[in-house]
């Protein structure tokens, strides 16, 4: 058990020193039997770590946070799931600002990557079972660099808390108050407070309002647009040329 307040989120924990991939465990854990809420699975290396729509998330075996978090989130609509990522997103967030990063530096990049300054030092995969017009149950993977101080060449902007603090963080003790987090923002989710969350996880985009360079997918044309929120199915608007786009996951990124 992980030494947390909370009062479901990680009162049952799973630590696998190597593991694939903890979602990939959490999928298994459900075929078989039934996991009680806030389940965690963590683990100490994962080999096969994944990100949003295929991309894989590399990570130092030891040194990093990789962990799987099972809700049962029946209470949102199909139409709802994307309220589940801005929960998360601002969970790890407000991690991040506990250890005294200020609100400046950390940012949401679109639609669930976590920024410090202009790197990224988080990324979440989120994957739903859905039931008639329900989320059955969401396994929620996070992956948090946290005392790793050398990256790959090969990644675009990778940071770890390490490199942005000079300090070694525990990592038990972070997961521990991750818990506390999401599941702090789940309650937000149920008792329907999701207008509030959108609020905050949209003030809290990265170049939330500012006019910068997007390249769009399809035609590879760049544009300058500034971001202006986040629709309920979780596509990115956008205003060009005094105009409102919106963009699904991969349709658009950022030039940094």
């Amino acid at each position: 058990m992980l030494n947390t307040d909370t009062l479901f989120v990680g009162q049952t924990a799973i630590y696998l020193p190597t593991i694939d991939s903890t979602n990939a465990y959490a999928k298994e854990l459900l075929t078989k039997n039934k996991p009680s809420a806030g389940t965690v699975i963590w683990a100490g290396q994962q080999t096969a770590g994944r990100g949003q729509v295929g991309s894989s998330w590399e990570t130092a075996p030891f040194q990093n946070l990789t962990a799987s978090f099972i809700l049962h989130p029946n209470f949102l609509e199909v139409n709802q799931q994307f309220a589940l990522n801005q929960a998360i997103a601002l969970a790890i967030r407000d991690l991040l600002l506990s250890i005294n990063l200020s609100n400046e530096r950390v940012k949401i990049k679109w639609p669930n990557d976590i920024y410090v300054d202009t790197d990224k030092v988080a990324g979440v995969l989120i994957e739903n079972v859905i039931e008639k017009s329900k989320i059955k149950h969401s396994i929620i993977g996070i992956g948090l660099n946290v005392n790793q101080s050398e990256f790959s060449p090969t990644l675009k902007n990778p940071t770890s808390l390490y490199q942005k603090t000079g300090k070694s963080f525990e990592i038990t003790q972070l997961l521990s108050e991750l818990c506390r987090f999401v599941e702090q923002h789940f309650l937000q989710l149920k008792a329907q407070k999701i207008s509030e969350l959108k609020a905050i996880y949209t003030q809290n985009l990265f170049r939330y309002q500012e006019i910068y360079n997007f390249q769009i997918a399809e035609s590879q044309e760049v544009i300058q647009a500034q971001i202006l929120g986040v629709s309920p199915a979780g596509k990115l608007i956008i205003q060009h040329e005094n105009q409102l786009r919106e963009f699904g996951l991969k349709e658009i990124q950022f030039i940094i």
